[in-house]
């Protein structure tokens, strides 16, 4: 498989105590990423369409070792637990690029570590480099680790 980008995962947990979402990062490397883009719509009006294909080889390279669980495992987890793994599911997003730098979720002046991740907070490091990153929200995946050699395991994921 042919990789070409690394990616974050900012995987969805709801906060206990104040009941919102929040969100766990996960920097992967090594991962293939196909955007594809079109145009449609009528003389009168055009609508742009995106469409993101990712597949994550089983032999990635993900932040501290992490291991991966399904999602229906991930949320039992408490959120301590949590940070030690990551997990596919619906709802949650992906970043090209990777932001954690030695040891430190910081990106210039925009800190990741020091805050709740809520969806705005994503938007807002966006909005900051004026969305010069694609930002997938994830709508489907699936689990292609059970056959076949190393070299063509992986998770797939799709989004919009």
């Amino acid at each position: 498989m042919i990789t070409n980008q690394d990616i974050t995962i900012f995987n969805l947990r709801l906060d206990k105590e104040t009941r919102r979402e929040v969100f766990i990062p996960t920097n992967i490397s090594e991962v293939s990423f196909v955007d594809a883009r079109s145009s449609g719509g009528s003389a009168s009006e055009r609508e742009e369409n995106l469409h993101f294909r990712i597949r994550i080889p089983v032999n990635a390279r993900v932040q501290d070792s992490r291991t991966y669980i399904s999602e229906d495992k991930y949320k039992l987890l408490d959120d301590e637990e949590a940070k030690k793994h990551w997990t596919l599911q619906k709802g949650c997003y992906i970043i090209t690029g990777t932001i954690f730098y030695n040891g430190e979720w910081k990106f210039d002046d925009f800190d990741f570590s020091s805050e709740v991740i809520t969806s705005s907070r994503i938007r807002d490091f966006l909005d900051l480099f004026k969305y010069d990153r694609d930002i997938v929200h994830v709508t489907e995946y699936a689990d292609n680790t059970l056959r076949g050699s190393d070299a063509v395991k992986h998770w797939r994921v799709g989004g919009a």
